[in-house]
């Protein structure tokens, strides 16, 4: 899958696709294509891995910001000890 987005980014960037071309023909949204290229100017192929989008995501998140985020903040807080053995 990695690969053919960035073959879809290259042909874009070549000048052989249009955005809308390359849109319509992928069945992909305007915000979704350009996330790929986004992805692919900052952090080459690695960056249009899905797993690593959310990484990627908080570092951006981070250098706007100038916080230290550490992409836990949104998981629950974790139970404590005495509440593990309530449940």
């Amino acid at each position: 899958m990695i690969r053919r987005k960035a073959i879809v980014v290259a042909a874009v960037k070549g000048g052989l696709l249009s955005v809308e071309e390359a849109c319509g023909r992928y069945s992909l949204t305007i915000e979704e294509y350009l996330s790929w290229q986004a992805a692919v100017d900052r952090h080459g192929l690695a960056g249009l891995r899905t797993t690593k989008i959310q990484k990627y995501a908080l570092a951006l998140r981070n250098d706007r910001s100038g916080s230290k985020a550490t992409g836990r903040e949104w998981l629950p807080a974790r139970k404590n000890e005495d509440e593990r053995k309530d449940s």
